[in-house]
Order: C-alpha cells, then structure tokens, then sequence
C-alpha cells in the first residue's frame, strides 16, 4: 500500500489544513485532461460524486508536482516538475531509512 501526499501552495487550502485532522481528496481534472481553475469548471466537467466543493475562488494553473517514491529504501523521482531533484535529495541527505520503516501494511498517523 502507498499514499500520495500533496500541500498546494492555495492560502484557502492551507487555512482549511490547518483545521482538520484529514482531508482526502484529488486533482479537479481527469487523467490527461488540464485541471480546473474555479468551481464553475468542475461543476460543468464530467467530475461528479464529489460530496463538497470549496468554492475559494480562481486558481492559477501552476507547475505540476514532483512525484517521488519513497516505497523503497532509495528514494526515486518519478516525476520532476515543480520541486528539483536536487532540491529533494537535499532535504532527503541524512534521512536514513530502514527495512523496519516497510514491515507493516497499515500505519498510526
């Protein structure tokens, strides 16, 4: 099991973050298609079965994340978009994983 974890740089988002104990959610677009940028765009998208929609205004499209793997012991991109690799593997030099960190398949958060 894995879990991607994303913190959008959108002061409503990361006021509502500072809320919350969980929010779970996913990109306002289809795979392949470009994201939405207001409410109206999703409302009218072929997105449905959202149960709520946070209206915090217009968005700017922004560079895409970068995506790394942290499934195994060797971190690896998958993705370098927004954040550079260098920039990753500096904040990651002197994190040590260990084999333990893989043993279970559920986790506390």
């Amino acid at each position: 099991m894995s879990i991607g974890v994303r913190i959008p740089n959108n002061k409503c988002i990361l006021s509502l973050l500072r809320h919350c104990k969980y929010l779970v959610g996913t990109s306002a677009n289809k795979s392949g298609e470009n994201p939405a940028t207001n409410p109206s765009e999703i409302i009218s998208s072929s997105l449905h079965g959202f149960d709520a929609l946070l209206d915090g205004g217009t968005v700017e499209r922004g560079v895409e994340s970068t995506i790394v793997d942290l499934t195994d012991l060797a971190p690896k991109i998958i993705r370098e978009r927004a954040i550079t690799s260098q920039e990753i593997y500096k904040v990651l030099n002197g994190i040590r994983l260990d084999s333990n960190d893989f043993q279970s398949d559920s986790f506390d958060v």
